[in-house]
């Protein structure tokens, strides 16, 4: 309802300053730019997209004049006078109709709503487009006071279409760019996960062989006593062998019961980080209470969530005094659920610092991993995200994954 009643504003606007002439499109320009800014969540990408949409109309526009001319032999100013109204609709379709079926196309291909894009080289394509704009702008101001002969509509109609399709190109080589980087970094990650996910399998392996060595040993220096019924040797053999290595093992052992866990990815991840923690000191219990085969976020942003969730978790948990760590996935109608449990020291953290870029206990140049999980998740605004407090333990939630 907002949207449509700020169109409206704009559409009144526009009506009431269109007798000053095309001058007056520096100001809806500059008025256009301030509402993305405030009004958008990724800010540069959006504001190039409505330039070069913009462009795009421009030259739709020109080639409709152009069409007018050839066709049916109108100039400029019998459009103006005789057909404002259908060449401004006619106008109107074929621009919403390139846009959309543009928007579509990218969509399919790159997955705007998740993809990253840097910076810098949107500020240089910004300010590229915001150049072509001003020109045009200037053209139309100029044109308007000599009027528009046939050959200038022509001239304009090729120079507009080899700038808009210059940066258009640029937009999407931009993007082309950011994806193969994007896929990239996804298939460094998912080999990270396995090679964490060997070295943990590996490490138990041997750990579980050493203690077969170990209880051998321990079971034939206990054959002599029992033969002989020396109940005091038993005894200490038992309090000062067997036992120790039993409670020994039982730290390896956690709870886990991630089998019904379908995502090799994610489920390579919290094992690692769960014998992770374990080496720590940390008590870890896990679930998944349902079969999960897959997830709407994109695997690489989930990974990355989930593995600063864990690191910040494991760093919280190994200060605290309880040293324990509980995660769980369980599925539900309207998707994913995840949840994260931490012990913690710090008896007065609070929500704010928790969310605030840069808390930390490692000291300096660290504490930004909250900040980037915020980040990632604006690109899901369906998904529901929630920090807590409670009973002695950090929460982090996300539903409908």
């Amino acid at each position: 309802m907002k949207k449509i009643f700020l169109f409206l504003c704009i559409l009144f606007f526009v009506i009431f300053i269109a007798p000053l002439g095309q001058i007056t499109t520096f100001l809806l320009l500059f008025i256009n730019c301030i509402l993305i800014t405030v009004l958008s969540q990724n800010k540069l990408f959006s504001l190039c997209c409505s330039l070069w949409g913009y462009l795009c109309g421009i030259v739709i526009n020109y080639f409709c004049l152009l069409a007018a001319q050839l066709i049916f032999s109108l100039s400029l100013e019998d459009v103006s006078l005789q057909y404002p109204l259908l060449f401004t609709a006619i106008n109107i379709i074929l621009v919403y109709a390139v846009l959309r079926s543009m928007r579509s196309l990218l969509e399919r291909k790159f997955s705007l709503s998740t993809l990253t894009l840097p910076k810098l080289p949107l500020v240089f394509c910004f300010l590229g487009l915001l150049a072509c704009c001003i020109i045009f702008i200037t053209n139309f101001t100029y044109g308007e006071q000599i009027g528009y002969p046939n050959f200038i509509i022509r001239l304009n109609a090729v120079l507009f279409t080899a700038f808009f399709v210059f940066m258009g190109l640029l937009l999407y080589w931009i993007m082309r760019e950011m994806k193969k980087n994007q896929e990239y970094r996804q298939r460094v990650e998912y080999l990270t996960a396995a090679q964490e996910y060997s070295a943990t399998l590996e490490a138990s392996y041997q750990e579980l062989r050493k203690f077969k060595h170990d209880y051998y040993n321990l079971l034939l220096a206990l054959s002599e006593p029992v033969k002989e019924g020396d109940l005091s040797v038993i005894q200490n053999f038992y309090c000062n062998g067997l036992y120790p290595l039993y409670e020994k093992m039982q730290s390896y052992s956690p709870e886990f019961s991630l089998e019904s866990l379908q995502i090799p990815e994610v489920k390579g991840l919290c094992i690692s980080k769960a014998f992770a923690a374990q080496s720590a000191g940390i008590a870890v219990k896990a679930s998944v209470r349902s079969e999960i085969f897959a997830v709407r976020m994109e695997m690489i942003d989930f990974i990355r969530i989930l593995g600063i969730y864990f690191d910040n978790a494991i760093e919280a948990a190994r200060e605290s005094r309880e040293k324990k760590l509980e995660f769980s996935f369980l599925l539900e109608e309207d998707g994913v659920s995840f949840l994260l449990a931490n012990t913690y020291r710090n008896n007065d953290l609070t929500l704010t610092q928790l969310s605030g870029c840069g808390y930390t206990t490692k000291g300096a140049g660290h504490g930004n991993g909250l900040a980037i999980v915020n980040d990632i998740l604006k690109h899901y605004p369906e998904i529901e995200h929630q920090t807590s407090l409670k009973a002695g333990f950090v929460i982090q939630e996300l539903r409908h994954l």
